[in-house]
């Protein structure tokens, strides 16, 4: 059965000319798409600026079980929550939604550029289901 598509190799000189000259159009094309490509972000993953001193606030995900390989959400775990409110969430930001995660704040404190050595954030008591829970 004979193709319908013409072979670069059985094309005579003039062939092989027409093409280079339809392909260059797109060629240009895609060379000048290409600084656009490279200014695109998704909104909330963009770098952000701190100075000396300005708080940084530590966000946790999610956890993944060495066991199963399952994503645990990370306050479904016994750790320690002092003055953070679950039921207060930030909004969500196009990078979250597209992933199907939720960010959520944690008490940890960091400052920029203070160097900080242990900081005791809470004392807990786990009973034997809380301690089990870790082992999953």
């Amino acid at each position: 059965s004979a193709s319908t598509c013409p072979r670069t190799s059985s094309m005579g000189h003039a062939g092989r000319e027409a093409l280079r000259r339809s392909l260059l159009p797109v060629l240009v094309l895609a060379l000048c798409a290409l600084p656009l490509a490279v200014g695109f972000y998704l909104p909330g993953v963009a770098p952000t600026d701190y100075a000396l001193g300005d708080e940084l606030r530590a966000k946790v995900e999610a956890l993944t079980s060495v066991r199963t390989q399952l994503p645990y959400e990370y306050y479904s775990l016994p750790f320690c929550k002092d003055g953070i409110d679950l039921d207060l969430h930030e909004a969500l930001n196009l990078g979250e939604v597209l992933r199907g995660s939720r960010i959520l704040d944690t008490p940890y404190q960091f400052r920029v550029g203070v160097n900080q050595n242990c900081k005791i954030m809470c004392r807990k008591e786990y009973d034997q289901e809380e301690i089990q829970a870790f082992d999953s």
